[in-house]
């Protein structure tokens, strides 16, 4: 993972360049005055802390609950691609981008589910040994889900009785994953901490962690958190299982994808009218216009639909359609199934514009680095060279991944529904005021929220929309 500078003497060049996943971020802005660049959107509010507004940010982020790449909160500064290179001519002041290395190829490797599975447990030890190396203490966030239990395991082969990890708990039992937590502790040994998050740690946080998030976003505190504790157990770096649900198949959406062919040919009208749904989750297939997986997609990951952020926003409703759009998803290889496509939609959208953003900004507020050994290159690659039956399994959601560890992995770890890293936020927010003093829209969403009418994430990206703008903020 990178993300750096470098001027080139010889030739009056400044060279940029971003890692292959986009696990770093890399802004710039360029115009006839001016060339700069930084890791953080804020950065450039040093330059000028009345830096205008990109106009249309409001309308991306209310429709997808982050914003898409390449755009920003503020004009005309945007993110350098994933895995490119931009080069400055200080002379000119011209610049170009181009992709560091190009696709590999659609070329797959002809071998059976078996020799995949064992060669991906070679393969992710190999990855993970690399990412231990380390001059200072490093351990491994545990969730109990399938992804950081294996990154456990497998972590503890190499660092034996020093092996830390750990992990969040909550008072509200239906949260709480620390029975798993404790049975891959037992299996390990690991050193584990655990910190408890309250409904009153959670309020008396809140204006950390907005000041602490770059860019808006409906995610980031449960990374905020986390990032916070591993500081304050001593740790400097820290391994994540980022990565691992997109690429083998881990999320519902690879498993509606397969119903692509039949969404296809249903009318455009018929879409539109789920739009007057009270019902949210009917009312999000009015995404489906978009067509094709992009559709399907937004269908299960947007936020507001057109039509409500139309209205939230004041605007017409054919301009926010026009904005949506527009959207499109970077660093796209073809590809030949639904789900393979479904993999790319997963790892270019939100894993990319949200997981590793929020990571970043909220990790590096605590200046802790986080690692994610499932989005090393190699993995990645390997992983999009085996054919689609093998890499994503019909029936067991990252089922690929889990075979190359059933010897190690307890079963009572992968055979359950999947959860997630969830806090109660529906419950804390419903509770809480501190968002919505003097702000009477809010105040009605909140009520809302407090009924059971609306989910949390969509009153707190509401929320960060009707936040007034001061001079330390990106928005």
């Amino acid at each position: 993972m990178f993300a750096l500078a470098i001027y080139d003497k010889r030739t009056n060049e400044i060279v940029l360049a971003r890692d292959h996943a986009g696990i770093k971020p890399l802004y710039y802005h360029h115009s006839n005055e001016l060339f700069c660049f930084a890791s953080e959107v804020k950065a450039f509010l040093q330059i000028n802390k009345d830096w205008p507004a990109n106009k249309d940010w409001k309308t991306y982020f209310l429709l997808l609950g982050h914003i898409p790449e390449p755009f920003t909160t503020l004009a005309n500064i945007f993110i350098l691609p994933k895995g490119s290179v931009l080069i400055f001519n200080i002379k000119n002041k011209q610049f170009k981008i181009n992709k560091i290395e190009e696709d590999a190829g659609t070329q797959k490797l002809i071998i059976s589910a078996e020799e995949a599975a064992i060669n991906l447990n070679q393969l992710l030890n190999k990855t993970v040994e690399q990412h231990l190396i380390s001059d200072a203490p490093i351990g491994l966030f545990l969730s109990g889900g399938i992804d950081s239990s294996i990154l456990t395991i497998v972590a503890q082969k190499y660092l034996g009785s020093n092996l830390h990890t750990l992990s969040i708990d909550f008072d509200e039992t239906a949260f709480s994953e620390k029975e798993y937590q404790d049975i891959i502790i037992r299996k390990t040994g690991a050193k584990h901490q655990a910190f408890t998050v309250t409904k009153k740690i959670f309020e008396d946080s809140l204006t950390d962690i907005i000041a602490a998030m770059d860019q808006p976003s409906n995610d980031g505190m449960n990374t905020y958190f986390i990032s916070k504790y591993a500081k304050q157990s001593g740790l400097k770096a820290v391994l994540s299982g980022i990565g691992a649900d997109e690429i083998f198949g881990g999320y519902p959406s690879f498993k509606k994808a397969k119903y692509i062919a039949g969404a296809s040919i249903i009318p455009n009208s018929v879409y539109s009218l789920a739009s007057f749904s009270p019902n949210q989750k009917w009312k999000k297939l009015a995404f489906m216009k978009l067509g094709g997986i992009k559709g399907l997609y937004y269908a299960q990951r947007g936020f507001y639909t057109p039509d409500e952020v139309a209205i939230l926003l004041g605007i017409d409703i054919d301009y926010v359609e026009t904005k949506l759009a527009e959207i499109t998803t970077q660093q796209f290889s073809q590809v030949a199934t639904s789900v393979e496509e479904m993999s790319q939609y997963e790892q270019n959208n939100y894993m990319l514009n949200q997981l590793l953003k929020d990571t970043d900004y909220m990790s590096m507020w605590h200046a802790v680095e986080v690692r994610v050994p499932f989005l090393d290159k190699r993995i990645i690659n390997y992983a999009n060279q085996l054919s689609a039956s093998i890499r994503f399994d019909k029936k067991l959601p990252k089922g690929l991944l889990i075979n190359a560890f059933k010897n190690q992995l307890p079963s009572v770890i992968w055979d359950r529904p999947k959860k997630g890293f969830v806090f109660p936020f529906q419950h804390w927010m419903s509770e809480s005021t501190a968002l919505i003093v003097n702000n009477k829209d809010l105040q009605k969403k909140h009520a809302q929220l407090k009924n059971g009418k609306l989910h949390w994430s969509r009153f707190w990206t509401y929320s960060l929309v009707s936040k007034e703008r001061n001079s330390s903020s990106t928005w």
